[in-house]
């Protein structure tokens, strides 16, 4: 009998190429069976959590027994454990032997016996000693909680606790299966413990990186043992109570679950050192059981129904087995937190609350993942039935429209057959009376076959309309009827709505009705006198009614191309202004007056109103949609400029519905003032009240509901100069320069603002939703100030340096405090317009030709 010091000398290296000679399944035994099928390891771990003690590793094939009883006596506060693999070896078809290794048989006697000698006591190897994998591994509360209480001079049926710790490779298919571990742990006496973990494989495995035995890798299974000599095992953090030693064991060794490694672990079968064309053809990191530990969460199921529900099986047993293992590293967790008989928690010190915490993430996660791999599996495979759904379905439509056309034809070739003309048929008088001169039996046949052929097509179109009825008429009879009168009068003019919409609709109908129902007529008609008269008759009729057809069908075409094209030549000459008395109304209503456009402005006191002359007030209602809707419904708007107060921002929301349900073309929203591009600048108050305006002009154009103009104008220039809040020209207080006074900011003046509205009006179809930059002025707080002290010597313009950073910060905190007054608003602007550089546009379209020149003429 030899005496090795580790196991990884009993192993043999995986060899680079096997023999040509023999065949891939006897080349694949060889590389997985390796020298010996069993090797046994003894070692002594301490209760205090230091490193454990090998005392022998021995390899099975000569007197074991004597070897057994030659190991030195078992020292107090010590658990002894015998660590046994059982390499059940592929037989040359590829299955399992179900007898289990024969050749092991003889050692595994010679463990019992040592074993049962040494405590006097009988034992059940099968109680210890399995070598075929469980079809599903369960452990219970009974058999956890076993392991520290039971004892070896107790009970001849000790119980076991399982977990699959191991990884093998088929060397048939290259599937990867995990293989099953036992542990069994049990007092011998107060001081000491003894401990079987039972592997079924090798801790080193060899792997084929191909589908082939010329090349491989050696990965190395998770074994509870080598993390207990890294001193990374939960035992290297014991109390020195046995109890809690054989917790931390058992605990241990179901952390040795490949579930539960972590991803780099497995970095060998993942990204293996090899060829890169042998590489392409590698694909393990697919197989199910390293989804779990690895996160992946795309699985491809097989075209075949049968291949499919087995991977879905494999997934929930995966999935159940993970569900277990983190139950039962639950109830321990909970054995060693809590009181046994109580429910008060253990004072524990140390390291080993945090790995607890941390082993609770760890199944949470793992948990997590195996519910994810299922779920994208039960969602493809819905998919894929979805799928096959509607390929049924669409060959079902198929088979109706052949049966549709085959049925036509059958008839008529039935009454082709009866070699009798159709006139003949047809008539109530004798034979002899009827004249047949110039009749074509194939002119019944087409002529049947066009007339029954028309028949199902109005039939089928028929039903398709009584089903639409059935299930749309009382939604569509419910939206007419509240206002029956005006869809005549207004609509979305760019979805060609409105009188001249109904006109072009008409005309579009029309067109599809005489191609679709007109061809089929004449047909009809065609043949229907070639059957009752002659075949000259028919082709005088065919004459004339395709002249008919084809001019008709022409003069409608002609008609659809003209009122299409002149419904896309849109001008915009009726818009209404929403916000025509603030700010930026004076400038609007001047450039839209000057360059010949008809002005309306919305206002709620039309009578406190000062408007130039020709420009008509009209009272509003910014409540709702609804209220707002009667005062733009029938006037005739083409476009409306929102510019209202820059909080008010519920009521733009408001207004853009109303035009979308006045069916106004197009809208010019409040998209003026500061970018919101920068997310810090969307975030702060005062600023992200217009996030939901610029969403919803966003979400309408999309939808078509209606056209959009959005301007970015930057600062204006005429407030931030007026209000002292660019430089302070008054005097009042100092001017407080931000970040060095150096940072470029893009301004514009009220009435450059009113131009560029005036210009995007003028061209509708080039400025169609789309956004433009423009400015009037890029400036910076030190230029203006020496332009200011150039202009005004003799005045003193006080600075204050300040740090936007720290200027918001302090917003933020008032802010925060319910303080949001003018000063937080201004200090946020500030920030925002050009603390940051943002309020600068490298590139704008103030000049843009072409499309659009937002200089607007005046």
């Amino acid at each position: 009998m030899q005496v090795l010091t580790s196991v990884d000398s009993q192993i043999g290296h995986l060899p680079s190429q096997a023999s040509t000679s023999q065949s891939d399944i006897e080349c694949g035994k060889r590389l997985l069976s390796g020298q010996d099928n069993v090797v046994l390891t003894v070692s002594d771990a301490p209760f205090d959590g230091s490193k454990p003690q090998d005392l022998v590793t021995l390899k099975f094939g000569g007197d074991v027994e004597s070897h057994l009883h030659s190991l030195p006596p078992q020292a107090d506060e010590t658990a002894r454990i015998f660590e046994v693999t059982v390499h059940a070896v592929f037989v040359i078809t590829g299955i399992r032997n179900s007898k289990g290794p024969e050749k092991t048989r003889r050692a595994r006697h010679a463990l019992m016996s040592y074993l049962q000698n040494m405590y006097m006591r009988p034992l059940e190897e099968r109680r210890i000693f399995r070598w075929l994998n469980d079809p599903l591994l369960v452990n219970d509360i009974g058999s956890i909680s076993s392991q520290w209480c039971q004892t070896v001079d107790g009970h001849e049926q000790l119980h076991r606790v399982v977990n699959r710790m191991s990884l093998q490779q088929h060397p048939l298919d290259f599937d990867v299966q995990p293989r099953g571990s036992y542990m069994t742990c049990a007092k011998d006496g107060n001081e000491r413990l003894i401990v079987v973990i039972v592997h079924d494989v090798w801790s080193r495995q060899p792997f084929n990186t191909e589908k082939s035995n010329k090349s491989g890798i050696i990965f190395k299974n998770p074994r509870n043992t080598t993390a207990m000599i890294d001193q990374t095992s939960c035992t290297s953090l014991p109390d020195k109570k046995i109890d809690t030693f054989a917790k931390l064991l058992v605990l241990d060794f179901f952390l040795a679950s490949i579930y539960l490694q972590p991803a780099d672990f497995f970095e060998s079968l993942i990204h293996p050192d090899m060829p890169e064309k042998a590489l392409l053809q590698f694909s393990i990191h697919g197989n199910p059981h390293l989804q779990v530990p690895l996160g992946l969460f795309e699985p491809r199921l097989s075209s075949s129904s049968k291949e499919a529900f087995e991977e879905i099986e494999a997934a929930e047993g995966i999935l159940r087995n993970i569900a277990n293992i983190k139950d039962s590293i639950d109830f321990v967790l909970k054995c060693l937190e809590y009181e046994d008989g109580t429910d008060r928690k253990r004072a524990i010190s140390g390291p080993l609350p945090q790995r607890i915490r941390e082993i609770k993430e760890l199944c949470a996660e793992r948990a997590k993942n195996a519910e994810r791999a299922l779920n994208a599996l039960n969602r493809q495979l819905d998919y894929l039935t979805k799928r096959h759904a509607i390929q049924e379905a669409k060959s079902i439509k198929t088979l109706t429209i052949l049966a549709s056309v085959y049925l036509p034809l059958s008839l008529s070739a039935s009454l082709l057959g009866m070699r009798s003309p159709f006139k003949l048929v047809a008539s109530n008088k004798k034979k002899e009376e009827v004249n047949t001169i110039g009749t074509d039996l194939l002119f019944d046949f087409i002529g049947l076959f066009v007339t029954l052929g028309s028949i199902t097509i109005f039939i089928v179109q028929a039903i398709k309309i009584g089903l639409y009825l059935k299930s749309h008429g009382p939604r569509l009879i419910s939206k007419k009827v509240p206002d029956p009168f005006s869809i005549l009068s207004y609509g979305k003019k760019w979805k060609f709505g409105g009188t001249k919409g109904k006109w072009f609709k008409c005309i579009r109908r029309f067109s599809i009705l005489w191609i679709c129902a007109g061809f089929p007529i004449t047909l009809l008609v065609i043949f229907t006198v070639g059957m009752l008269r002659t075949a000259q008759d028919a082709w005088d009729t065919a004459r004339g009614m395709f002249a008919v057809f084809l001019t008709v069908g022409g003069i409608s075409a002609i008609l659809h191309v003209f009122v299409y094209w002149f419904f896309l030549a849109i001008t915009i000459s009726n818009v209404v202004i929403a916000g025509g008395t603030g700010r930026l109304g004076p400038t609007t209503i001047k450039h839209l007056l000057g360059n010949g456009f008809k002005v309306s402005v919305l206002t709620r006191e039309p009578s406190l109103a000062k408007l130039p002359s020709g420009v008509e007030a009209i009272a509003a209602d910014y409540t709702s949609a609804e209220t707002l809707a009667p005062s733009l419904m029938g006037r005739g708007f083409d476009a409306i400029v929102i510019i209202l107060n820059r909080l008010a921002y519920d009521a733009s929301l408001v207004t853009m519905q109303a035009a979308v349900n006045a069916g106004i073309y197009r809208a010019i929203p409040s998209f003026f003032g500061v970018s919101l591009d920068n997310p810090e600048i969307a975030n702060m108050p005062f600023m992200n009240s217009k996030l939901p305006v610029y969403n919803d002009v966003y979400e309408k154009a999309a939808k078509g509901d209606i056209t959009f103009t959005a301007i970015n104008t930057g600062m204006f220039l005429d407030w931030v100069l007026d209000e002292d809040i660019f430089i302070c020209l008054s005097g009042k207080f100092p001017t407080r320069v931000a970040d060095g006074g150096d940072i470029k900011m893009s301004a514009t003046a009220h009435d450059d603002i009113g131009k560029a509205i005036a210009a995007v009006l003028l061209k509708p179809e080039e400025t169609k939703n789309k956004l433009y930059y423009i400015n009037t002025v890029v400036m910076t707080q030190n230029q203006v100030l020496g332009y200011a002290q150039e202009a005004a010597p003799e005045a003193e313009f006080a600075v204050d340096m300040v740090d936007t950073k720290v200027l918001v910060e302090a917003a933020w905190k008032r802010y925060h405090e319910g303080i949001r007054d003018r000063v937080s608003q201004r200090d946020f602007v500030i920030r925002a317009s050009y603390g940051m550089g943002n309020g600068y546009f490298p590139k704008t379209d103030n000049e843009l030709n072409p499309p659009v020149n937002l200089k607007a003429s005046e």
